[in-house]
C-alpha cells in the first residue's frame, strides 16, 4: 500500500510484514491510500507500480519512507502468518487461509519445509508476502527513499519521522508485526 499525504507532503510504501499497519494506525488520518487493482503485488502496492498515479511533483518532492525487517523474521512472520498463528499465539485467528493454498503445491507443514519450499512457492504463488523487500522500494531499477527505518529499530526511530511531520510519536504495539 503506498499512502500519500498531500498535507504533510510524504509518501510511506507498506511492505507486508514489516509493522506497517502500526504506522498505518497513526498516518491515516493525514493520508490517502493509492493501490491500483491491477498490480502484480497485491492488496500492497510496489513504489514503482504506483509512482506513475503521483504527479511529478509529489514523487520528486514528497518526503519517502518505508520500514523493512531483518528477511529471517520476516520469513518466520509470514509463516506464522500463513498458519493462522497471531502475535499472541493464538491460532483461531483467520490468516490461516493462506496455508491453505500454500499447501496446494508443496509441503510446509513445518516451518523448515516452507523455507525449503519457499522459491517454489514464490515462482508457484507470486504471492506478495514472498516478493523481497527491495522490489518494493525500486523505482527504474534504483532505490531512491528518504528514510529506511528497520522494524528492529521502529521505536527508537518513529519520533524523528513523527516530529518531523508533527504526528503522533507514540508508535504503539509495534509486536503486531508477528
Amino acid at each position: 500500500i503506498i499512502m500519500v499525504s498531500k498535507t504533510k507532503k510524504f509518501i510511506y510504501i507498506h511492505i507486508p510484514k514489516c509493522g506497517g499497519t502500526s504506522i498505518e494506525d497513526i498516518i491515516k488520518k493525514y493520508c490517502y491510500k493509492y493501490n491500483n487493482s491491477t498490480s502484480a503485488f497485491g492488496d500492497h502496492a510496489s513504489l514503482n507500480t504506483e509512482k506513475n498515479a503521483l504527479t511529478e511533483e509529489e514523487y520528486t518532492s514528497y518526503y519517502k519512507f518505508s520500514v523493512v525487517r531483518h528477511p529471517l523474521t520476516r520469513l518466520a512472520s509470514i509463516y506464522h502468518f500463513g498458519i493462522g498463528i497471531n502475535h499472541d499465539g493464538d491460532r483461531s485467528w483467520s490468516g490461516g487461509a493462506h496455508i491453505r493454498e500454500w499447501e496446494k503445491y508443496h509441503d510446509v507443514s513445518t516451518f523448515q519445509l516452507f523455507i525449503q519450499n519457499l522459491p517454489k512457492l514464490y515462482d508457484d504463488l507470486y504471492y506478495e508476502y514472498f516478493i523481497p523487500q527491495v522490489d518494493w522500494l525500486r523505482v527504474n531499477g534504483k532505490i531512491n527513499l528518504d528514510k529506511i527505518i528497520h522494524l528492529e529499530n521502529l521505536t527508537e526511530a518513529w519520533p524523528g519521522i513523527a516530529n518531523k511531520f508533527n504526528l503522533p510519536t507514540d508508535i504503539g504495539n509495534t509486536a503486531r508485526a508477528t
